[in-house]
C-alpha cells in the first residue's frame, strides 16, 4: 500500500509540474489549423518530410502540448539532413572536442563544476514569476541546475555564461531533463550558438555588427534615425541574441522564436529582429531622442500582442537573409583585417571615423550635460549665499527687536506705577505692576 501511495503521489508531482511547465500564453495563441498542420507532420515518417511541409507547419504556429515533439522531430529532420541545414556560422568557433561526450546525463550530473556558484546565483534571477522556477530549488529550481551543470561539465570551453540559463530554462519546460539536455546540446554545439559564449564573445560583436548592416540596407531610413540618435545595436540587441529574447519578452513570443531556431539555426535571429524593428518603424522613427528610443525599445517592443506577433513571425519565415549575413560576416572580418594592418599608420578606416564620429557626439552631449550641471549648481550656490544674507538680515532684526522690547519693558516698568499712583487705581496698581514685570 506504502509503494502505491509513493507511486500515486509521483505521478501526481509529475502531473503537477508538466502543468506548470506550460502554463505560458501562447503569443500569437495556436490555432485549429495549426494543430491539423502539426498532426500531419507528426504522424508521417521523416523521410516523408520536406522543408517546405516544415516551414509551412511553423508558420501556422507550434500549439505548447506538441512543441517538445516537434522540436524533436526537426532535431532529427536536421541530422539526418545534414545538406538542408545552413552552414554554421563563424567556423572559427566550431568546437574541436568533448572529453565527455559519451558520458551519460545521469553520470554527468553526479560530478562536480566549478561553475556550480555562478549557476546558483542565475537560477533566481531567471524567469523569477513563472511559477515551475520560482520556488526556491524547487522542482524546476533544481532541474535547471542540473541541466546547466552537465552541460558546463560536457563544453569546458564555454562552461556556463549568463544567459545560457534562460535558453535552457524555455527548452526545459518541454521536456524531461534527459530530452532537454539534448535539446540543449543541439542548438549550442550543432546549430551554433555555443560560439557566443566563448570567452571573448566575439561573435556577438560579429553578430551586432551584421544586424547594423541588415539594418543599414534593409531599413535605411530607420537606420539613419537610430544613428543620428547614437543609438547601435548594442545598446538594445544584444539580450535578443545572448538568451534569445527570454530576458525582456514574454515566454510565449519567446517559445515562437525557439521554433524557428531549430529550423533555422541562429539566423532565426536575425529574420525576427529585423521583422520586429519593421513592424515597428515608424513609431520608432517618430522618437524625437534618445532617451524616447530606449524606452521604447526596453518598454514598447517586449510588451508585443498577438496580432503584431503573427506579423512578425510571417515576415520572419519569408525572409531569407544567409547570404547577407555570409557576405556581412566576411566584410567584417576583412574590416578587422585591415585595422590590425593600418594600425601603425595615422589614417582611420571608414569604421574608425564612424566610431569616432559617434564617441565625439557622445562627447559633447556629455560636456552639454555637464556644463547645465555646472551652471546650476552655480545658480544654487548664489541662492544659498542669497538664503544666508536674508538670515543674517533677519536675525540682526530679530536682535534688534529683542533690545527695543527689554528697553520699553524697562521703561513701562518705571513710569507706569506712577501714572498710576497720580490716578489713584488702589489694589490694581500691585496687578498691573506684576503683568508688566510678565512682559
Amino acid at each position: 500500500m506504502n509503494k502505491e501511495n509513493k507511486r500515486l503521489k509521483l505521478q501526481q508531482e509529475e502531473a503537477m509540474a508538466k502543468r506548470q511547465k506550460l502554463e505560458y500564453v501562447e503569443i500569437p495563441p495556436a490555432t485549429p489549423e495549426s494543430e491539423i498542420s502539426w498532426n500531419a507532420v507528426l504522424s508521417k515518417d521523416l523521410c516523408f518530410i520536406n522543408r517546405c511541409d516544415l516551414e509551412k507547419a511553423l508558420k501556422a504556429g507550434i500549439p505548447k502540448q506538441k512543441r517538445g515533439e516537434a522540436w524533436k522531430l526537426l532535431i532529427d529532420y536536421n541530422i539526418n539532413y545534414p545538406e538542408q541545414r545552413l552552414n554554421l556560422p563563424y567556423g572559427q568557433y566550431s568546437i574541436t572536442s568533448l572529453p565527455q561526450e559519451n558520458v551519460p546525463y545521469e553520470d554527468l550530473i553526479c560530478q562536480l563544476t566549478s561553475f556550480q556558484h555562478l549557476i546558483l546565483i542565475d537560477l533566481s534571477r531567471t524567469f523569477p514569476k513563472y511559477s515551475y522556477y520560482s520556488a526556491f530549488m524547487g522542482p524546476g529550481q533544481l532541474a535547471l541546475y542540473n541541466l546547466l551543470k552537465a552541460y558546463s561539465l560536457l563544453d569546458t570551453e564555454v562552461g556556463y555564461c549568463q544567459g545560457l540559463s534562460f535558453i535552457a530554462g524555455v527548452i526545459l519546460l518541454h521536456g524531461s531533463e534527459q530530452e532537454s539536455f539534448s535539446c540543449l546540446k543541439h542548438l549550442l554545439i550543432t546549430k551554433g550558438l555555443r560560439s557566443q559564449f566563448l570567452p571573448g564573445m566575439m561573435s556577438i560583436q560579429v553578430q551586432l555588427y551584421q544586424f547594423d548592416r541588415l539594418l543599414h540596407d534593409n531599413m535605411k531610413d530607420l537606420f539613419d534615425h537610430l544613428e543620428r540618435n547614437d543609438i547601435v545595436p548594442i545598446f538594445y540587441a544584444s539580450p535578443w541574441f545572448l538568451t534569445i529574447f527570454a530576458s525582456q519578452f514574454p515566454l510565449g513570443f519567446v517559445v515562437r522564436v525557439f521554433d524557428l531556431i531549430f529550423l533555422y539555426g541562429i539566423e532565426a535571429i536575425f529574420r525576427v529582429s529585423l521583422a520586429l524593428l519593421a513592424e515597428h518603424r515608424e513609431m520608432l522613427i517618430g522618437c524625437r531622442n534618445q532617451d524616447q528610443l530606449m524606452d521604447y525599445f526596453k518598454s514598447v517592443l517586449p510588451a508585443i500582442g498577438a496580432s503584431e506577433a503573427s506579423r512578425v513571425f510571417s515576415q520572419a519565415v519569408e525572409y531569407d537573409l544567409s547570404r547577407q549575413l555570409a557576405t556581412y560576416e566576411i566584410e567584417y572580418y576583412v574590416l578587422q583585417e585591415e585595422v590590425a594592418a593600418n594600425s601603425s599608420h595615422i589614417c582611420p578606416t571608414r569604421e574608425e571615423n564612424i566610431t569616432a564620429h559617434r564617441l565625439e557626439k557622445q562627447l559633447k552631449n556629455l560636456q552639454a550635460q555637464l556644463d547645465v550641471s555646472k551652471l546650476s549648481n552655480k545658480e544654487k550656490c548664489i541662492q544659498v549665499e542669497e538664503l544666508k544674507e536674508k538670515n543674517k538680515k533677519l536675525a540682526n532684526s530679530v536682535s534688534q527687536f529683542v533690545k527695543e522690547r527689554k528697553l520699553i519693558k524697562h521703561q513701562l516698568v518705571s513710569i507706569l506705577p506712577k501714572l498710576l499712583n497720580k490716578a489713584d487705581l488702589g489694589p490694581d496698581i500691585e496687578v498691573l505692576s506684576s503683568l508688566i514685570a510678565e512682559l
